[in-house]
């Protein structure tokens, strides 16, 4: 993605390029808590998690939280 941001779209890779992206697809991103500064202006929500998945237990971890954001973008309907 970062190649494809770069080369394609001219962004810089960044969570910001990533949001400029996928803005209008998705509602919501879990990122990486120290990248939460970087949040866009845009409508879609960012939610702070570990995203580096170097274990089976922080494959678990991400995905249980990316659960968890969906399920609140669910009740904010």
């Amino acid at each position: 993605l970062a190649e494809m941001l770069s080369d394609l779209e001219g962004l810089t890779p960044s969570p910001h390029a990533v949001m400029l992206h996928y803005a209008g697809l998705v509602n919501g991103c879990v990122v990486e808590a120290s990248d939460l500064e970087q949040q866009p202006r845009c409508d879609v929500s960012w939610f702070p998690g570990a995203t580096l998945m170097g274990t089976r237990a922080d494959s678990r971890r991400l995905a249980e939280c990316v659960v968890k954001c969906a399920q609140e973008l669910l009740e904010e309907r």
